[in-house]
């Protein structure tokens, strides 16, 4: 199993307080409040339209609440952001379909603006069964390739806050079982991860929430 991280990361909590958002000018939750140490994990829970996604959206800074706070608590001297500390995964898999693997990884490096080369790109596809596809175009592999390309940017580039929306939808047991060691793997190096799903998952120092319809 390749990560490329191995040094523990800085952030100690992640605290939801008191959130609401709205969808289509309608709340679809509020006075959501949580918090997430380092080294742990969250699941997120509830009926399809409670809001599970726009929760997640809303830590990742891709949509603004209407009411609450959403906090990152790090070592850090300087504040960092939501782009600098989450990896989003939402249920779109957000590849570049005229690259091909390999570019894609590349388009990925510059985007995050990583100088990490001690992991091989090679060999994080070697982990996800995608070594083979390297030279392909994204577009022409199937749902669960497309899904295992998306999840190798946890393998590569480092965020301590993992945001996953149905992560395992579209992997074989191999894929689900690469992605629970690499959830493990962050939590042990004191990462947080937010998961939403309705699967039991055996991931270490995981809490549940459950969030309820307006």
């Amino acid at each position: 199993m390749v990560i490329s991280h191995t040094a523990l990361f800085k952030i100690l909590r992640l605290s939801v307080t008191s959130l609401g958002c709205a969808r289509g000018g309608r709340m679809v939750f509020n006075t959501i409040s949580f918090g997430v140490e380092s080294g742990s994990a969250m699941i997120i829970r509830g009926k399809n339209g409670a809001g599970k996604s726009t929760l997640l959206r809303a830590i990742a800074g891709l949509i603004h609440p209407i009411t609450g706070t959403i906090s990152f608590d790090t070592t850090d001297m300087q504040p960092a952001g939501h782009e600098t500390l989450c990896h989003y995964i939402g249920h779109k898999n957000a590849l570049k379909s005229s690259l091909t693997v390999l570019e894609n990884i590349d388009f990925w490096q510059q985007y995050y603006r990583s100088s990490d080369r001690n992991t091989s790109a090679l060999s994080i596809l070697h982990d996800w069964g995608l070594e083979k596809f390297s030279k392909v175009l994204s577009k022409e592999l199937s749902a669960g390739q497309q899904k295992r390309l998306c999840l190798t940017k946890l393998s590569r580039f480092d965020r301590p806050v993992w945001l996953l929306d149905e992560p395992f939808n579209s992997l074989d047991d191999c894929a689900r079982k690469t992605l629970l060691k690499l959830i493990n793997k962050h939590l042990s190096l004191n990462g947080i991860v937010v998961i939403a799903s309705h699967l039991q998952l055996p991931i270490t120092n995981m809490q549940e929430f459950i969030i309820d319809k307006v």
